[in-house]
């Protein structure tokens, strides 16, 4: 997938070659699928697959609500992926024609500490949910939409497996690519330390923070010297629900480096109201700032309060703590 986003990048740049490389990108996914995954199984190929999908949203009362998706699609007006494989094109064509193609050296003592990569180590990792959350997403009906899925474990072992992480203290700037996803070595998470509210372009594994404008990207990150070999450097992320049962999420990181080994810790935060937006904020999220975001969050909470939609006395309410520790791998440096 990599290499493919990579030598079709400058297709972004005339309507005809993106949907040509479009087109080719999902000829290509469907063979290797149907050659590597399906035809071990009893669907045997991708056209089976969706034949079987379509027959049970029409046939079981469970899954009718996803109706109107399928006829959208069916009817060939939208086409499944198009507007994140046109953002993903994009963002790879900018990133490829923008930063330079060499490494991130390490010039001091410190910086020779984080610039490295560096494994999770599992049997470590630490991830405690909130009783009450546990709690609350026994019986009922929507309790699916606050597990973790397949699909989003893989997608969460993407982003943290194995990390290249290249600081520069100077600069003030925190770049983390993740080995796994479509990320090559220009792709990476890039921030700057300087407490101001910003949006990056693209998450550690390559994909772009793009595909649904204004819900993803925010973030503000410092650097803080706790004594002249130590840094530690605090992140926030905010992820943004457009949907009126969804919550939004607000991470808190710590990431600290002592010689061989990085932590990173923090915890999660969920919204408590039913929606974290009005109808009138969820056209123009891509052009809010982070600031008017979380005023706007506030404002739907207080709003929901007096409806009596919601019986939460906060905007924002703990859903977990995290803990994760890496080992660095000396044989290697960052590209």
């Amino acid at each position: 997938m990599h290499a493919f986003f990579h030598d079709h990048a400058e297709s972004v740049l005339d309507k005809y070659s993106l949907r040509a490389s479009f087109v080719l990108f999902i000829r290509q996914l469907e063979e290797r699928l149907n050659a590597d995954v399906l035809c071990h199984s009893a669907f045997g190929s991708l056209e089976n697959v969706a034949e079987e999908i379509i027959a049970a949203v029409y046939s079981y009362e469970y899954f009718h609500p996803r109706r109107p998706q399928v006829r959208e699609i069916l009817s060939g007006q939208n086409f499944a992926g198009w507007n994140a494989f046109v953002a993903q094109m994009r963002q790879v064509h900018i990133t490829v024609s923008t930063f330079p193609r060499h490494s991130v050296p390490p010039r001091n003592s410190v910086e020779r500490f984080w610039n490295a990569p560096w494994f999770l180590e599992v049997d470590d990792a630490v991830w405690r949910f909130n009783e009450e959350v546990r709690d609350a997403s026994i019986g009922h009906v929507d309790g699916w939409r606050d597990t973790i899925s397949l699909f989003s474990l893989f997608e969460i072992v993407s982003l943290i497996t194995r990390l290249d992480v290249a600081i520069n203290v100077q600069a003030r700037t925190l770049q983390i690519r993740s080995c796994l996803g479509v990320a090559g070595p220009l792709e990476c998470l890039r921030v700057v330390l300087d407490g101001k509210a910003r949006v990056f372009t693209q998450f550690s594994n390559g994909m772009t923070s793009g595909i649904d404008m204004g819900a993803h990207g925010d973030y503000i990150a410092e650097l803080d010297v706790e004594n002249s070999e130590r840094l530690v450097v605090y992140l926030q992320i905010f992820q943004w629900s457009v949907r009126q049962d969804g919550p939004s999420h607000h991470v808190r990181m710590r990431i600290e480096c002592n010689c061989n080994r990085l932590c990173i810790s923090g915890d999660v935060l969920v919204t408590t109201a039913p929606a974290s937006f009005d109808s009138d904020d969820i056209p123009i999220l891509g052009e809010m700032s982070l600031h008017s975001k979380r005023e706007a969050v506030e404002k739907a909470f207080a709003q929901q309060l007096q409806e009596g939609s919601t019986t939460r006395s906060t905007p924002w309410r703990e859903h977990g703590r995290f803990r994760l520790n890496y080992l660095k791998f000396e044989h290697e440096t960052y590209q």
